[in-house]
């Protein structure tokens, strides 16, 4: 569970590093510093979780301290997301003044990177008081790499994803994560899609993480993945991707095989479990038929979860199920 979340949280701290790259976010040197810093830390904090989770005999004490970093983690995706989000709000206000808005942007922006610094900063303390007790406990040093800051830039060429995913405090999220939840879990027999809907930066993605990280939900199943789709969506890389989260090395060459190939794969894979997959940024309705083939309909109560920017995507994707729209 915390492993799943440090990884989760990776992915996304890697994509702010290349917005703030691309010019999408303020510039702040020191502020890009202390965030690769905590990318780099929390990546080498996952060796230690493996080790832990290989552990039959972690004590009460062990097992506080998985928890504190996954407690961490947590905090640190709120902050971004809380940070990118206020940043978003202030660039739309700056807009209806055209003639102060570069300057109320370069002053709104320089309150809030302070802001995120000090966070940030406390973030590192808590990492770091973190990795000073795990030799306490007995956890032991393995695998410590030096990825760290070098690593966002290597994605910078890897990565296809156009767009940070922001969203407003999580405490506004909980009802909204309690009904996605039984809709996967209860309701009709047959596969069914569950949707939703809203404008960039509302908290879709933020939500169908915390749905996907609730380990009650994973009982319900007997396989699961998590995807993101975006704008620039290639099917070939998501079924590869799909496929190695599913099948891992015992899939096959997913690189050697075509489109249609892949989708059998898949589909064999899948045709005899109950499977949750969660599609994040779905943008139309094309993207849906290049993938919707993976997806067996046996009447065991799989789902997927889908998010994405517009309603009438989601209805094509399943017009029998209501999208649950954020606002």
């Amino acid at each position: 569970m915390a492993e799943q979340v440090v990884i989760l949280l990776l992915d996304k701290i890697a994509d702010y590093l290349i917005e703030g790259a691309a010019g999408l976010w303020p510039k702040d040197l020191k502020l890009r510093d202390q965030i690769e810093w905590v990318e780099g830390e929390l990546r080498r904090m996952q060796c230690f979780i493996k080790d832990v989770d290989s552990r039959q005999d972690a004590d009460e004490r062990v097992k506080n301290w998985v928890a504190d970093l996954r407690e961490v983690a947590y905090d640190t995706d709120d902050i971004l997301d809380s940070f990118v989000y206020s940043l978003v709000q202030g660039q739309q206000r700056g807009v209806l003044v055209t003639f102060l808005k570069r300057y109320f942007l370069s002053f709104n922006e320089l309150i809030l990177c302070r802001k995120l610094n000090d966070q940030i900063k406390r973030i590192r303390i808590r990492l770091q008081e973190i990795s000073d007790r795990k030799s306490t406990y007995g956890i032991g040093n393995i695998g410590i790499g030096t990825e760290g800051a070098g690593f966002a830039a290597s994605r910078l060429q890897e990565r296809r994803r156009s767009s940070v995913h922001v969203c407003e405090d999580i405490v506004g999220l909980v009802e909204d994560v309690k009904i996605i939840e039984s809709q996967l879990i209860h309701g009709e027999s047959r596969r069914c899609v569950v949707s939703v809907v809203g404008m960039a930066g509302i908290g879709k993605t933020t939500l169908a993480k915390r749905v996907y990280l609730k380990s009650d939900l994973k009982e319900h199943v007997d396989c699961c993945a998590f995807v993101y789709v975006s704008q620039n969506f290639r099917a070939r890389e998501i079924l590869q991707e799909l496929g190695k989260k599913l099948m891992g090395n015992v899939g096959g060459d997913f690189g050697r095989a075509s489109n249609e190939e892949l989708r059998e794969i898949i589909s064999s894979f899948l045709e005899s479990k109950r499977y949750l997959i969660v599609l994040d940024d779905l943008w139309n309705f094309a993207d849906w038929d290049d993938l919707k083939a993976a997806f067996p309909e046996e009447k065991n109560g799989s789902r997927i979860l889908l998010t994405t920017r517009f309603k009438d995507v989601a209805l094509y994707a399943d017009s029998k199920s209501t999208p649950h729209e954020l606002c």
